[in-house]
């Protein structure tokens, strides 16, 4: 349901495709670009592993890739409305793994995981435009007050107004 992939034997960024944003939908996480449409480089998640179309994204011709996979619910979507905001969920509760898609407010807000505890890290990007992935991570030293970038090789900071200074909950 999920798969980053990376072409090891080229400079090309890394790609992640979810089940829920669809396999034309790319999303770089080693970068701040808006997501990404392509038909050409995922043709299917299947019951076991995936399918790659013929383009060179991740499988060109006697060149090396590595890809990370997690299953989330085999695809199945569900919406949620546990938060202020409503949400479409992909959640694998065993394994503490949901995959969100929701719509910005521009303003304070509570949107649904679908864990059932307390999320450990949780991962935003703005699919619209180009911005950094924002990180929650639970830490004595993070939590709600810090933030962390996944694309961004600095060690974060001070901010109580990415996270509203409030911790995730079970919900």
């Amino acid at each position: 349901d999920l798969l980053w992939g990376k072409h090891r034997s080229g400079t090309n960024s890394h790609q992640l495709f979810d089940s829920v944003r669809g396999v034309t939908k790319n999303i770089k996480p080693d970068s701040s670009a808006a997501e990404g449409t392509s038909t050409s480089i995922l043709a299917s998640f299947d019951s076991d592993g995936f399918t790659l179309n013929s383009s060179g994204g991740l499988n060109k011709n006697a060149n090396t890739f590595v890809s990370w996979l997690w299953r989330s619910n085999g695809g199945t979507t569900a919406s949620n409305s546990d938060g202020s905001t409503s949400s479409t969920v992909q959640a694998n509760q065993e394994a503490g793994f949901s995959i969100v898609s929701y719509t910005g407010t521009g303003s304070t807000t509570t949107v649904g995981h679908g864990l059932g505890v307390k999320p450990k890290m949780i991962w935003f990007k703005n699919r619209d435009s180009s911005t950094n992935w924002l990180v929650y991570y639970d830490t004595k030293d993070l939590g709600a007050t810090k933030t962390l970038f996944l694309d961004l090789d600095n060690e974060g900071g001070t901010s109580s107004s990415m996270f509203n200074n409030t911790e995730p909950t079970n919900s």
